[in-house]
């Protein structure tokens, strides 16, 4: 039934009354039969207290003070201990800190500079070209490839999208160099690029290559214009070469987009794939309608003495028309030949038809073979169509040329088609249709009429075969050059932006999970001071928010102060308070102080307290 003694009090052993403890001590809790005197590095100027006030920066408490005494240790040098006269023990600074003198405690140098020596009043800024991530450092590392370190750099920021370096002493993002015409450079490169077939760049420092325009196009890398499309042709937007019209159509204009924009071959003409002007059909044929791509031989019985026919006539009672007939004839020359002259008795003389020609028979004159057939030899009554795999762009030709590499030729061709998009064909010479061209494979893009796969450059991927094109990666990813896909930025990195070749560091001391855009938590032994602070606040102003994590406590990556880790043996009075006191003794053994002040230890599962 007796009164426990009150906080800041005590009671010895048959007490008549409580006693308030002097200043300079102090009484946890209830039921003290003693007051304890403040540790060093605390005070108390005021009696009956409970606990004891840390000593301000500057000034020196020895065990038991009452108030806060001023400490004379100079710059350079601070407080460790007391001797008999009352007087702190000036120690050296230690090297990768500062001291200011007086009481105050060596402060450690923070990201962006350091000491290189003991004995150091302030720390120096890192120079321009270098950078320090850590904090307590005693040099400065060289700044890294694709980026510039500012004086004071705590990480080195990437060179911007159109320029690149290979340097690691650059100081300002100016000090990157520019692309050059017919090259980009992405977020943070180390070198540039060339711009793919398709596209250029016509200036300096560009992020990104320029897609020819329609009616243009460009069928080599690292360029600084397209070249107007050619004639008999059209070339889409991004072109890398100029397509043929199809057959039955033709142009002469060099600004074609499509293969609607070419003209519908007319009436009485043949347009082969890629014509430029319309071929009138030869007398003894005729195209009827528009849009054919060969004009057809007059029927046996009939003749057409005009070139650039609709239709043929039929032959007069008494005359001879045979296939392909330019006029009725009295007499006729066997296939394969054709009549040069008559002799005296009506009859005319046949020749054998010159080989790269064709010869009806009858009158009819050697026709030359069109483009894309062939008369390898004499008395040939019709050209021959060149073999899939092979083409012929001129007339009157006896043999066919070889297909070239990207590309492939149909039979008949009059001109070699490239490779479509997504496809490229590198040593064949043979092919007879698109789809023998060889898939652009995963990590490369192929445009039309490619012979080599073009990697993908960095900051780019192609996820599967088949692409035309490399798309960016995503915002919190990078890659390599020639990548299938992007990797996430690792915990501790991010990518702001889409297409970069590289994570960057997140700046000190912050820190992020793996896929970041932003850094916006702390790193180990920080702790975010306010949790509804906006993300890009936090980038900006790293050290406004995130503090270095109070003595005696634990700060894993992303802790905030709401779940800060307190020892056991230690208390806060609140989850938003950051000083930790540590327990004492309420009475019986030695251990139960810390028996009845848990703390929140990672591995105890408990909140902050």
């Amino acid at each position: 039934e007796c009164t426990d003694a009150s906080p800041g009090h005590f009671a010895t052993t048959g007490s008549t009354e409580q006693t308030a403890c002097r200043e300079g001590s102090f009484a946890n809790g209830t039921r003290n039969d003693a007051c304890e005197l403040c540790p060093e590095g605390y005070y108390q100027d005021q009696p009956a207290a409970a606990a004891c006030v840390r000593c301000a920066a500057g000034k020196f408490c020895p065990v038991g003070s009452s108030r806060e005494l001023d400490a004379q240790c100079e710059a350079g040098t601070y407080a460790r201990l007391t001797d008999r006269s009352g007087d702190p023990e000036c120690l050296d600074c230690p090297a990768g800190s500062s001291c200011g003198g007086g009481a105050a405690p060596p402060s450690e140098c923070s990201p962006g500079s350091f000491a290189a020596t003991a004995g150091l009043s302030e720390c120096a800024s890192c120079a321009g070209g270098t950078y320090q991530g850590e904090s307590n450092a005693t040099s400065c590392l060289p700044c890294v490839e694709g980026s510039y370190c500012a004086e004071g750099a705590s990480a080195p920021l990437p060179c911007v999208a159109g320029s690149y370096s290979t340097a690691t002493n650059l100081t300002a993002a100016g000090e990157c160099t520019d692309a050059s015409p017919g090259h980009f450079a992405t977020t943070g490169s180390t070198q540039q690029t060339a711009c793919a077939k398709g596209s250029y760049t016509d200036a300096y420092g560009q992020g990104a290559c320029t897609p020819c325009a329609g009616g243009t196009y460009q069928d080599e890398e690292g360029k600084t214009a397209c070249e107007p499309c050619e004639a008999g042709s059209y070339c889409a937007v991004g072109a890398a070469a100029a397509l043929p019209c199809e057959a039955g159509s033709y142009s002469n204009r060099t600004d074609l987009e499509s293969a609607g924009d070419c003209e519908v071959c007319p009436q009485g003409h043949a347009c082969t794939t890629g014509t430029v002007v319309p071929r009138a059909c030869r007398a003894g044929s005729f195209s009827l309608g528009s849009g054919n791509a060969e004009c057809e031989p007059c029927k046996a019985g009939t003749y057409q003495s005009d070139a650039g026919a609709a239709d043929c006539v039929p032959c007069g009672l008494g005359s001879f028309c045979p296939v392909g007939a330019s006029l009725e004839l009295p007499a006729a020359c066997e296939l394969g030949t054709y009549a040069n002259a008559t002799d005296d008795d009506g009859d005319p003389d046949c020749f054998d038809c010159p080989a790269g020609s064709s010869c009806p028979g009858g009158a009819a004159r050697p026709t030359q073979c069109a483009v894309g057939t062939i008369a390898p030899t004499e008395r040939m009554e019709a050209c021959d169509k060149c073999a899939g795999g092979t083409y012929q762009n001129d007339t009157g030709a006896t043999s066919c040329r070889a297909c070239e590499a990207g590309s492939y030729c149909a039979k008949g061709a009059a001109a070699p088609l490239p490779c479509e998009k997504g496809s490229y064909s590198n040593v064949a010479t043979n092919l007879t249709a698109a789809g023998e061209c060889t898939a652009c494979p995963a990590g490369s893009a192929c445009s039309t009429g490619s012979i080599e796969p073009t990697p993908c450059s960095p900051g780019t991927f192609a996820a599967k075969e088949g692409q035309s094109k490399c798309e960016s990666c995503d915002p919190g990813t990078s890659s390599n050059q020639g990548s299938v896909a992007c990797d996430e930025c690792v915990a501790g990195k991010y990518a702001a932006n889409a297409g970069q070749s590289l994570c960057n560091l997140c700046p000190h001391p912050l820190s992020s999970v793996s896929g970041s855009t932003i850094c916006s938590i702390c790193m180990d032994d920080y702790y975010l001071r306010n949790t509804s602070a906006d993300p890009g606040d936090i980038f900006k102003s790293p050290t406004e928010y995130c503090k270095p994590c109070p003595p005696n406590a634990f700060c894993p990556t992303n802790t905030t102060l709401e779940t800060l880790v307190v020892p056991q043996g230690y208390w806060r009075a609140s989850s938003s308070s950051a000083a930790l006191t540590e327990c004492r003794s309420f009475g019986g053994d030695g251990e139960a102080g810390k028996t009845r002040c848990a703390g929140s230890e990672l591995d105890a599962g408990f909140a902050s307290r």
